[in-house]
């Protein structure tokens, strides 16, 4: 039993042994969405990023994603609108003040500097796979920024009911910056 311990710990070792810890800040950060509202492009933005990004340049594949959002942030430049996507029919921040992120698989892809992540994204307690590519580049303070993309459809994470006006799929943005 103790060598099946050890091996274990050491596999884990050797799996993790170059990867770094970082956190994601809100400085240098932006989590934007757009949708469309009666026909017409509605911007946002989220803060409060906390978390970690466990990050493995040498071993992409080893990297973790594990980053939260503040929904109770949610911000579209329009104060009355803000207060009704805080609400129940749409993102509840009473009950569910967090969306959340936790990556599942890395990969490569053909192109050096694009990997993709497949993970667990979390609104309003439900929890959906997604894929999107990402790139990530070192930044000034010995951090790292982490970019990305991806669409979803909000009527799947209970957001918004059954509106008319409001388009089902929405563009999310990602600009990550983290320190150590």
């Amino acid at each position: 039993m103790k060598q099946i311990l050890l091996l274990a710990i050491s596999v884990f070792c050797l799996f993790f042994v170059d990867a770094q810890s970082y956190t994601p800040v809100d400085a240098g950060s932006n989590v934007r969405f757009t949708i469309k509202n009666f026909g017409s492009t509605v911007a946002g933005n989220f803060n409060g990023l906390s978390g970690f990004i466990l990050y493995n340049a040498t071993k992409i594949t080893a990297t973790i994603f594990n980053v939260t959002i503040n929904a109770g942030t949610v911000n579209t430049g329009n104060a009355a609108r803000d207060k009704h996507l805080k609400k129940e029919d749409y993102f509840n921040v009473a009950a569910y003040n967090k969306i959340s992120f936790l990556s599942s698989k890395i990969t490569a892809t053909a192109d050096a500097t694009v990997f993709k992540v497949d993970g667990y994204l979390t609104i309003k307690g439900i929890k959906k796979i997604i894929s999107f590519p990402f790139t990530v580049l070192p930044n000034v303070t010995g951090g790292y920024i982490f970019t990305g993309a991806f669409a979803i459809n909000r009527r799947e994470f209970g957001v918004g009911g059954g509106s008319l006006v409001l388009a089902d799929n929405l563009d999310v943005q990602l600009k990550v910056n983290t320190t150590k």
